[in-house]
């Protein structure tokens, strides 16, 4: 089960946190210089209003973002201590929050490395979670450019502790870095499709 935990519900939490990010923060944003324009700000509603939307947003970019570190701090625990009673919580109430939906509520974006995955469980007999694993930092560094870099630097100041004063270029390959030893190191998961049995013959049918 740690597989799914950690890479698909992972993955879906930063789905929501992408499309926060770039596409509601902005709106939010100009928004809330619109209304201030209005006027009175103790009498401005349409303010108080775009305010509390930007509040909201970014409460639930943090809860999203605890859920991850959550994970990342006790998964590996987990796997040491079979036994530890604080990890196995932990993990529970976090993959708990993430299956019933709540990870993804109010989302509205897609995430790439999903529907590639579904074509590699479709054929192969793999977890949609390891899958995923595998793919998804090879996604990151191939989207990583001038556009993007936003995204990777806080999901890594945020969720790994990357220190902030450094360039957001090399903070976001870090990111990307820690992700993947992550996975494939304090995991143990697999790293690539040759390790679980899937080679190039059937990437045309996939396609």
């Amino acid at each position: 089960m740690h597989d799914k935990l950690t890479a698909n519900d992972i993955k879906k939490m930063q789905e929501e946190l992408d499309y926060r990010r770039l596409e509601l923060m902005p709106e939010i944003i100009e928004e809330v210089k619109r209304t201030r324009a209005f006027g009175d700000l103790s009498e401005n509603y349409e303010y108080k209003a775009a305010k509390q939307a930007q509040n909201k947003n970014r409460s639930r970019m943090r809860y999203l973002e605890g859920m991850i570190k959550t994970v990342i701090k006790y998964a590996p625990v987990a796997l040491e201590q079979p036994d530890s009673y604080e990890a196995r919580a932990n993990l529970m109430w976090t993959s708990s929050w993430a299956i019933n939906g709540m990870a993804g509520a109010l989302q509205n974006c897609g995430w790439t490395c999903h529907p590639i995955e579904h074509e590699l469980s479709a054929i192969y007999d793999i977890t949609h979670g390891l899958g995923l694993a595998i793919l998804t930092p090879r996604w990151m560094k191939y989207v990583l450019d001038d556009t993007t870099v936003g995204r990777f630097r806080e999901y890594g100041v945020n969720v790994f502790g990357i220190d902030p004063s450094l360039p957001t270029m090399d903070i976001a390959r870090r990111s990307i870095e820690l992700t993947e030893d992550f996975l494939f190191n304090k995991l143990g998961l697999q790293s690539t499709l040759t390790e679980i049995g899937i080679d190039s013959r059937n990437f045309d049918i996939m396609a």
